[in-house]
């Protein structure tokens, strides 16, 4: 893996170190070509591998990986979901968010990484679509395979422009065709999807005040509580807790970028609207399992 593997160590932390078992990935091959790095594993052993809160923190990463199975069965869990695919299949993984891969035999696959700034696409429509299984007939498969199967088996023969050009290429179309996907919900499922769009846009922009509430969401966007809440039925959380979720991650990517010396944990809660720094400290333990603090040593850590 040479220098690749110190400018990507996700790629080890995923299918290397983990809690169960030893896996060797002596068989995979790391290529890149442009922001895209593409691994291909053509014989791989069976293995579990998990990615949770404390590797996020140590080892942090804002990509997306585009992973196809060539051969054999694979489990992914991510955002509650919990997905299987067979060989064809083909899935999104987000990699600032834990997750759990197991292949119980022998597979074969590929793994496409993007940066997601390199998408342009907004995170809540990225999540729709992470950690679900995405067949041979969808329409992602149809347009992208042909390009990536030539990138990852010919890219390193093709003449520099022409690779640069083939990679700006597949990641339009990755980038059109997830939000094909995400427009092809029926007219009634669409309305209420931009609704929920912008709410969360809304509540994203107010994390800062402490009163950001139902009610105060409701009445900004001239319906009624219950009709708000109503709406979010559909969606995975609550309006609360969607609240409660948007400012942990938010406070979770500020105290990775600054040291306890730029800002504190006290600071940081009352900056992002949370009552108490007792009450920002043990929601945020429940979510990621470790503190505020050592969420912050933590990343203090790894950017040394």
């Amino acid at each position: 893996m040479g220098e690749l593997a110190d400018e990507m160590p996700l790629l080890d932390l995923r299918v290397g170190r983990n809690e169960d078992c030893p896996v060797r990935r002596r068989n995979a091959r790391y290529e890149r070509f442009g922001h895209i790095l593409v691994v291909t594993e053509p014989d791989g052993p069976p293995f579990l591998a998990r990615r949770t809160w404390r590797h996020v923190a140590e080892d942090p990463a804002d990509s997306l990986q585009l992973a196809f199975l060539d051969a054999g069965r694979s489990r992914l869990e991510q955002n509650g979901e919990e997905t299987f695919l067979e060989e064809g299949d083909f899935t999104l993984i987000d990699t600032s968010r834990p997750f759990t891969a197991e292949s119980p035999d022998q597979f074969a696959a590929r793994v496409f990484m993007f940066p997601k700034a390199a998408l342009g696409l907004p995170e809540m429509d990225l999540s729709q679509l992470t950690g679900t299984p995405l067949r041979q007939n969808h329409a992602l498969s149809a347009f992208l395979v042909p390009f990536l199967t030539r990138l990852s088996r010919q890219g390193s023969r093709l003449h520099p422009h022409t690779r640069d050009k083939l990679v700006g290429e597949v990641t339009d179309i990755l980038t059109t065709l997830v939000g094909e996907a995400l427009s092809q919900m029926p007219e009634n499922d669409a309305a209420r999807h931009t609704f929920v769009l912008r709410v969360k846009a809304f509540i994203e922009a107010n994390l800062n005040r402490p009163d950001l509430s139902p009610e105060v969401i409701a009445a900004a966007h001239h319906v009624s509580v219950r009709y708000l809440h109503k709406v979010f039925a559909g969606e995975d959380l609550s309006v609360s807790k969607f609240i409660l979720r948007a400012r942990l991650e938010r406070c979770r990517r500020e105290l990775a970028r600054h040291t306890s010396r730029e800002v504190s944990v006290r600071d940081m809660a009352h900056t992002w609207g949370f009552v108490s720094a007792s009450h920002f400290g043990r929601v945020f333990r429940q979510a990621y399992g470790m503190t505020p603090r050592d969420w912050q040593l933590a990343a203090q850590a790894r950017r040394r």
